[in-house]
């Protein structure tokens, strides 16, 4: 999050930055009540600059995923 605003890759590959609600957060962890719709590619790279409608070339990182989701459940703990 930036300053609470999450930036989303389009179907186009393009830079959308959206404001969040944020319920309450946990270390790197936050949970949202709005602002992010199911299916949405969130991105985790830290930007400089993030210009809106930026052309991104978005790619899964499978071991960022993992460790999130052990955070997530609390098995990182």
């Amino acid at each position: 999050m930036h300053e609470e605003k999450i930036y989303i890759c389009s179907p186009e590959n393009r830079l959308v930055i959206k404001p969040v609600k944020v319920e309450f957060q946990v270390e790197n962890l936050a949970v949202l009540s709005t602002g992010l719709e199911q299916g949405e590619t969130l991105v985790l790279t830290d930007l400089v600059p993030a210009v809106e409608g930026m052309l991104l070339k978005p790619f899964q990182d499978s071991d960022i995923a993992e460790q999130l989701k052990r955070q997530a459940t609390g098995e990182a703990l």
